[in-house]
């Protein structure tokens, strides 16, 4: 389930770099060249401060193209995408051995409640309802 969530706000940092990219290609704004992005930016306010980093560090990158020593350069990157899944609920450490490991700390914000803990069951129910209940 993790790596599902994973995966779409990876998708999320990728495409918002596509629209930045094209965006500042185009020489305009986000809200001149892209309002529709901007209409669901607002709509999901988490994402609002991370788009806006995200903007500035491709920015930053850019002007430093072509003198990049190395892939330290995206480190802030990297950062964005960490604090972006802490805000949504998920702690990636890194263990002794150097690999990661994902966190889902118990808190008000990632427990379901229990309405949303029956429409879990429910609808896992109701796709395996072929198969036997354990």
């Amino acid at each position: 389930m993790a790596k599902h969530w994973l995966e779409e706000y990876g998708s999320l940092m990728v495409y918002a770099a596509y629209l930045l990219g094209h965006v500042d290609g185009t020489e305009g704004t986000v809200e001149e060249v892209a309002p529709k992005a901007v209409t669901s930016i607002e709509g999901h306010p988490y994402f609002k401060p991370f788009f806006g980093r995200l903007h500035e560090e491709l920015r930053a990158m850019h002007s430093s193209y072509g003198r990049w020593q190395g892939l330290e350069v995206f480190e802030p990157l990297k950062n964005i995408a960490y604090d972006l899944l802490k805000a949504c609920g998920m702690d990636v450490q890194t263990k002794p051995d150097g690999t990661g490991h994902v966190v889902l700390p118990f808190t008000p914000e990632t427990t379901p409640s229990f309405a949303e803990q029956m429409a879990f069951l429910a609808a896992r129910n109701s796709v395996g309802s072929s198969s036997p209940k354990p």
